[in-house]
């Protein structure tokens, strides 16, 4: 009990098992170790482009058909700002399976949510179509904090526009493939045509 707790540290007396830090928990991936623990691609420039989404658009369209106007297929976002009419994130957990390390839980919602800021990646899926993966911070209706992985074609931009602050990554791609380590698919850098637009 607590009372035995506090009066054994008065007398000095701790058990060994309080007097050491718990053992932090080991995470093995289920699959064969990879080495190569960084992958990266130099950009061979990038343009910078800041995008005002408009109302009664997805995150997903309103950022894909934008950069598409303009030849990009791939860019860093970074997003501030605005209100959504609809949203919806995940945010981790275990997986119930036991197979992967982590997986992403149903998605939550959070209609008339304020975003505060997120940040995102617009690559592509193995067979070249568009694909973002973006994590952001948002204030919800009742005014409590939260946030996690953003399902884009799921959120539907506010009366006040979300501000999307993009740097084109020319000359590479982002594109998603399956990691044997983890048993998940990620992006990974590849090089690419350089876009014009």
């Amino acid at each position: 009990t607590a009372a035995r707790i506090g009066a054994a540290r008065r007398q000095g007396q701790m058990p060994d098992y309080l007097r050491r830090p718990p053992r932090p928990r080991t995470l093995a991936h289920p699959g064969p170790f990879g080495p190569l623990r960084l992958e990266h691609q130099q950009a061979a420039g990038g343009r910078r482009l800041r995008l005002a989404l408009a109302a009664g658009c997805s995150l997903f369209e309103g950022i894909v058909q934008a950069l598409a106007a303009h030849g990009i297929r791939n860019a860093a976002l970074s997003l501030s700002g605005g209100r959504f009419e609809q949203l919806a994130y995940c945010v981790a957990m275990l997986d119930p399976a036991d197979r992967l390390m982590a997986t992403y839980g149903p998605p939550r919602l959070a209609p008339g949510a304020f975003f505060l800021a997120g940040n995102g990646t617009l690559g592509e899926t193995a067979d070249g179509q568009p694909l973002i993966h973006c994590h952001g911070l948002l204030r919800d209706a009742q005014g409590q904090l939260c946030g996690g992985h953003l399902v884009p074609e799921r959120c539907i931009v506010g009366d006040q526009p979300v501000i999307v602050r993009v740097t084109s990554l020319e000359g590479m791609a982002a594109r998603v493939v399956p990691d044997e380590e983890t048993l998940m698919s990620f992006f990974r850098p590849r090089p690419s045509e350089p876009a014009h637009g």
